[in-house]
């Protein structure tokens, strides 16, 4: 099957005119976890870059797709960018010889790296010190600041370690780190644990308890051997919903013709899917089922009632997506299939007979 020829005057999304020197356009399948611009759509920078790509970055670096992204071997779309690839969630390298965790920093392609950040026993007020301390304590002194009453405060964010084992351990310590975007974070397991640490660190800070001169005091140590890695990711449902949305849609556009794209219904798909109001009633819903379908990503146009469904499989999810265009005004017979492979070698469309023989979840 081939894509049909499509205009690229205007923009997929908000279907606006395409400046024609721009370079724009819109993976079916994001790059994230495999895609390529073998199956294309015109798109504006705005939409592509502004909307779609923040939706999709936020997939790529905070949900179980970013550990799908490493096992299948794809690197950060900027290789030469340390912040390109990184998961934006807490990190926890647990250590079973000193029973210790630490705050580490995990990119697509690599493995573990050790932030700067110091974990403090607020029971002894002993400290551990562990990568570019002095970072660390420059961007702490940098950024404290004195009140009108003369106090000292200190602006962090606060991640709160409620949902990972070791916010039980007696073991885990609160720290002051920077994550792998160089800013300032408080790990705690509540907000008093939290506060205490803050007030304690701005004390050692201003009495140079951190100084290389008195750093024998605090040990420094990477960890060692072989270790367990503890994640909390917190992510938006929506956006998986808004991706779906987008490759049901995106496979609608390249086989419909050019006057069913244009109507009130399909503009609150696309209003959806570039973020810009809450998704219509019915539209993605989640599918409970495994109907054996090969490892690829996929998405399947197929006729429900006489109109157009989608069953979209992204990894282990699959959803789907009720398209509000009658089956007959497309110019493919259905079921119609697209296939991405997950090691982002190849996009393409199935031939009639593979997407005969894909099986549906009804």
């Amino acid at each position: 099957m081939v894509d049909q020829p499509r205009s690229v005057a205007r923009c997929a999304y908000c279907r606006a005119q395409i400046d024609p020197s721009s370079k724009s356009r819109d993976h079916l399948f994001p790059d994230f976890i495999g895609g390529t611009l073998d199956l294309q759509l015109p798109a504006c920078a705005t939409c592509n870059n502004d909307k779609i790509g923040k939706a999709e970055t936020h997939l790529a670096r905070r949900t179980i797709f970013t550990f799908h992204r490493h096992g299948d071997g794809l690197q950060p779309r900027k290789k030469n960018d340390p912040t390109s690839g990184l998961i934006d969630g807490t990190v926890l390298l647990e250590d079973p010889v000193s029973n210790s965790f630490t705050q580490v920093k995990f990119r697509v392609g690599t493995g573990p790296e050790t932030l700067p950040q110091i974990q403090v026993d607020l029971a002894t007020g002993h400290a551990l010190v562990q990568g570019d301390d002095a970072k660390l304590v420059g961007t702490i002194r940098t950024q404290m600041q004195r009140r009108d009453d003369g106090s000292i405060a200190l602006p962090v964010r606060i991640n709160f370690v409620k949902t990972l084992p070791e916010a039980t351990s007696a073991e885990y310590r609160p720290r002051i780190y920077l994550d792998g975007r160089d800013k300032l974070w408080v790990g705690a397991r509540d907000i008093n644990e939290a506060a205490r640490l803050v007030g304690g660190i701005i004390a050692a800070v201003n009495g140079r308890a951190f100084d290389r001169d008195q750093s024998a005091e605090h040990p420094r140590w990477e960890v060692p051997g072989p270790a367990h890695l503890h994640f909390q990711l917190e992510y938006d449902p929506v956006h998986l919903h808004r991706l779906a949305a987008k490759i049901a849609y995106g496979a609608l556009y390249l086989q419909a013709p050019e006057q069913c794209l244009d109507s009130e219904p399909l503009d609150a798909v696309r209003a959806f899917i570039l973020g810009e109001r809450d998704m219509p009633d019915g539209l993605v819903a989640e599918v409970d089922c495994d109907p054996g379908w090969p490892d690829d990503h996929l998405v399947v146009l197929y006729e429900v009632g006489g109109y157009v469904t989608a069953l979209v499989q992204l990894y282990e999810s699959r959803l789907r997506v009720k398209l509000p265009v009658e089956s007959a005004e497309l110019v493919a017979e259905l079921p119609v299939v697209a296939a991405c492979r997950r090691d982002g070698s190849e996009t393409r469309w199935s031939t009639k007979d593979e997407a005969r023989r894909i099986p549906l979840c009804e």
